[in-house]
C-alpha cells in the first residue's frame, strides 16, 4: 500500500502549527515537495518528520532565549545581558 502524501494544510493540522509556520520551514529549509496534485504540493511522511523536528528546534531555541520584557516584568528593569 503506498504511503499517503500530505498537503501543507494537513501537515499544519497534524503538527498543531499554523500554516504560515509550516510554509516558513518548508521555504527556509529548502524542503522539496514529493509531487504536485493540481496546484497543491504534497509531501512525504519523511518530510513531515523533518518539519516536526525543525518546529521543535525553533521552539526550543525560543524558550531558551532571554526576552528583554521578561526581565522588566521580573522587576529588575535592566536590559537583557546588562551587568553592574
Amino acid at each position: 500500500m503506498p504511503k499517503p502524501l500530505l498537503t501543507v494544510g494537513i501537515i499544519a493540522r497534524r503538527l498543531g502549527a499554523s500554516l504560515h509556520r509550516i510554509e516558513y520551514i518548508i521555504r527556509s529549509r529548502g524542503i522539496e515537495a514529493f509531487a504536485t496534485a493540481g496546484n497543491a504540493r504534497v509531501y512525504s511522511e519523511e518530510a513531515v518528520d523533518l518539519i516536526a523536528r525543525e518546529l521543535a528546534s525553533i521552539d526550543s531555541a525560543r524558550s531558551t532565549e532571554a526576552h528583554p520584557l521578561a526581565i522588566v516584568s521580573a522587576g529588575t528593569c535592566e536590559p537583557a545581558g546588562a551587568t553592574r
